[in-house]
């Protein structure tokens, strides 16, 4: 297998798979510029939603993870992250007038989420942050773009299978059409 350099530009909050200890989608680029994604590894109008879904793992998945196990050896103990308890999602307006609504699954906003919990350590509030920071800055203060991916669950079966699985939002940058004429 050939060596390659990755600039990573997202990585997806991990799920736990029957195959694999966990799954986590993550993408980069090339030193060409292309892009690359890595799977497994072991506008106009924006909204942000966030709705509870079940805190506990799917307990045929964990059972399927502890028989293999039994089979295989393991560098070290593996402990399963701990399942995001809210299925976060931007609801937007496309180029064509139609609404959609994205989950969103990247690292980040697992991890702000877990942030925001041990700081306030209320999950409301810890909600209420994280679409601050997605919808109040990411999507108003700086130049939001999303990458998408697409989930075994949904990939043959869905009218639109796509997930965001990360952010890029470098800094809003004021562009003068007029600079190059003065």
């Amino acid at each position: 297998m050939a060596v390659k350099r990755i600039l990573i530009a997202v990585k997806t909050y991990p799920t736990i798979s029957k195959r694999y200890d966990e799954l986590v989608c993550t993408a980069g680029f090339l030193a060409d510029g292309t892009w690359i994604r890595l799977y497994p590894i072991p506008f106009r109008k924006l909204d942000f939603l966030y709705e509870e879904v079940p805190r506990e793992w799917d307990r045929g998945k964990l059972e399927a993870l502890n028989q293999m196990k039994l089979f295989e050896k393991r560098d070290g103990d593996f402990k399963i992250v701990r399942k995001l308890p809210y299925k976060f999602s931007y609801k937007f307006e496309d180029n064509t007038g139609k609404a959609r609504i994205l989950m969103i699954e990247d690292w980040e906003t697992g991890a702000l989420f877990w942030n925001c919990i041990k700081k306030y350590n209320d999950e409301k509030i810890a909600c209420q942050k994280v679409k601050e920071k997605y919808l109040d800055d990411f999507a108003v203060k700086k130049d939001l773009h999303f990458f998408l991916g697409t989930t075994q669950q949904y990939h043959h079966v869905s009218p639109n299978p796509f997930i965001i699985i990360g952010t890029f939002h470098p800094k809003l940058e004021e562009q003068n059409l007029f600079d190059n004429y003065v």
